[in-house]
């Protein structure tokens, strides 16, 4: 660590030299050299180098094509995002498209056919016109999205918002809707999640992992953490351990048990989210 930082101080030493340097050359040239007072090529060029050795130490990793990349990914991820919100508007509007026509359907009192019918005649009839649903193609529709307790927990937030506005959610297309809705919304907060966690969070997320259920000693991650903190002291600044777990906690990742931490059930779906969807977080923390 000492030699570390002897290094970083001699070498912001020649920079700060190099700077000084740098502006009296240009000082000169603006000043003392005729025409005064013109800004050359020659001027614009050594206010640039001036620009590009500030900038590189007033950040961790200056590398102008590192801010392309960063505002295309950052482009790609809001698209993504937008993409998902339009999905799940959609389905949500096609289910509550479809409870209407049901309740239509439910209280439609209009008489057909023979009016001499005996109640079982038309209740066989009533039979055959109703096309049922295909059991085997409502669970492969279901197992599409498949089965899992953050999938589980939004499908019962949906079916309770339904129930509250007096729509069907009984049907088998109204259980496929609700299904395909639930997991589009776990994929939208799991792409919220990944535009701002660390890629060290990850990695806790992972260690926590491997002691499903008991989770690690709280002296595990506060040591872990504190690492991170003391090897990304420029950008973190007086960040605490509370401060780097405040996120986990917030996002439902991890819970505090006795004196342990784990990973919770949201957090291990993260993680398989990451892999099924290919998703990476690849940053300096």
């Amino acid at each position: 660590m000492d030699n570390s930082e002897k290094k970083s101080t001699f070498v912001r030493v020649l920079l700060i030299l190099l700077s000084l340097m740098l502006v009296g050359m240009i000082s000169f040239n603006f000043y003392f050299t005729e025409p005064k007072g013109e800004i050359g090529s020659g001027v614009i060029t050594l206010i640039l180098i001036l620009a590009v050795l500030v900038l590189s130490e007033s950040f961790d990793n200056f590398s102008v094509g590192k801010l392309v990349s960063i505002s295309r990914e950052a482009k790609k991820k809001e698209a993504e995002v937008k993409e998902l919100e339009q999905k799940n508007s959609s389905l949500l509007n096609q289910l509550i498209s479809i409870s209407n026509t049901q309740t239509q359907q439910q209280n439609h009192t209009n008489v057909y056919g023979d009016y001499h019918e005996s109640s079982s005649q038309q209740k066989a009839n009533s039979q055959i016109a109703t096309t049922s649903a295909n059991k085997n193609d409502v669970e492969q529709l279901l197992n599409r999205i498949g089965d899992s307790i953050g999938i589980n927990d939004y499908e019962k937030l949906i079916i309770k918002d339904l129930k509250e506005k007096n729509l069907e959610c009984e049907s088998d297309t109204a259980k496929v809707l609700i299904k395909h809705l639930a997991g589009t919304q776990i994929s939208l907060y799991f792409e919220i999640i990944n535009q701002d966690i660390f890629s060290s969070q990850i990695e806790l997320l992972r260690a926590l992992n491997d002691s499903i259920p008991e989770g690690r000693p709280d002296d595990f991650v506060d040591g872990y953490v504190s690492e991170v903190i003391s090897r990304n002291k420029e950008i973190l600044g007086d960040w605490t351990i509370p401060d780097y777990l405040k996120f986990l906690y917030q996002k439902e990742l991890i819970i505090q048990k006795d004196k342990h931490i784990a990973i919770t059930n949201y957090g291990v779906e993260y993680l398989v989210w990451l892999v099924k969807s290919g998703r990476s977080r690849k940053n300096s923390l």
